[in-house]
């Protein structure tokens, strides 16, 4: 089977250090053909890391190559639209960066279209879905392993400083012109998470802090969620300007034990027995969610992070924004 012949369209951060790394592990699978940025300087500085010369700024013609299979969008979130719009017009399969855009209308829009084109793969690049470590998770849920499931909880405590976060020095990520800034961005792959272990979640209540104003209109977003069928409560705790303290930890509390994921650590507590540690082999799941979008194109295997699910998991984080309680600190 030959490999997909890909555009990534995008040059920047994400692209060196989130996608090259798992693709430079899939060259059965795809082969980079071009490169295209908004500037030379972007799309040379990826050429020579990944070994391509073929690099430009024209998108418009990269669509219009014939020797390209799909595009690999890797943007500023407001630009998604757009480039994912056009790419399924022209008939390219397009994996785009998560959020799948910047509003829900546009988000719609692109599921939308998505449908009406069933020649084209189109999918959300949501590595958290492809985890390894979550996918073993929600297995010993199912199982039966903590028993019955009645609480979950899943907090991020991260510091986003200039000094800590390289993410800091994207102007787009700074100036957002989509709500709420890092907890949409960010906590969108929590909320896709949990919407993978426990199915659609309504929104029972919000609340809103802004802490440090240089990175965004919120900082702080504490959301509780009620899952629709099981009505399990599912709480998110999203800090983006935390001090001192540094912890991103996803709880399942059952009727007879408790697991914890951190990073790639599953535990399982039970009463009057010692933990159980599970070491999961997880480099984040981007070298899974990059296999996912080529098995769906070449062997026809479902497609889990669709526009659909995209766009659920963007009105699922902007609900909780929209109607969040304002808390002045």
């Amino acid at each position: 089977m030959k490999p997909l012949k890909l555009a990534i369209v995008g040059c920047g951060i994400a692209a060196r250090d989130l996608h090259w790394p798992a693709l430079r592990q899939l060259k059965r699978q795809f082969e980079i053909r071009a490169l295209c940025s908004r500037t030379m300087k972007s799309a040379d500085a990826l050429g020579e890391l990944v070994g391509c010369n073929d690099r430009s700024t024209d998108y418009a013609g990269i669509l219009r190559r014939e020797d390209i299979d799909a595009v690999d969008l890797v943007l500023p979130i407001p630009l998604n639209h757009d480039f994912a719009r056009n790419a399924i017009r022209a008939g390219k399969h397009v994996l785009v960066e998560k959020p799948l855009a910047a509003n829900l209308r546009d988000a719609l829009a692109l599921a939308r279209l998505a449908r009406k084109s069933p020649h084209v793969v189109a999918m959300v690049a949501e590595n958290i879905r492809h985890r390894p470590t979550l996918i073993r998770l929600k297995a010993m849920i199912d199982r039966g392993d903590i028993g019955d499931a009645y609480f979950s909880r899943f907090d991020v405590f991260i510091s986003v400083t200039h000094e800590t976060n390289k993410y800091m020095k994207t102007q787009w990520r700074l100036n957002h012109e989509y709500p709420a800034g890092f907890p949409v961005d960010g906590g969108i792959h929590n909320v896709n998470a949990m919407r993978f272990l426990f199915g659609e979640l309504e929104l029972a209540r919000s609340y809103a802090q802004q802490i440090n104003p240089r990175i965004g209109d919120i900082d702080t977003l504490r959301i509780d969620y009620m899952a629709k069928d099981s009505r399990i409560p599912v709480q998110l705790n999203l800090c983006y300007s935390a001090r001192g303290k540094r912890d991103v930890c996803l709880l399942v509390f059952g009727t007879k034990g408790t697991l914890e994921m951190r990073g790639n650590t599953l535990t399982l507590f039970r009463d009057l027995k010692p933990p159980r540690i599970m070491e999961v082999r997880d480099s984040g799941g981007y070298v899974e969610e990059f296999r996912a979008f080529h098995d769906a194109i070449r062997k026809g295997k479902p497609n889990l992070t669709d526009f659909d699910e995209g766009a659920r998991d963007l009105k699922t984080i902007l609900d909780a924004v929209g109607n969040a309680e304002r808390i002045t600190p």
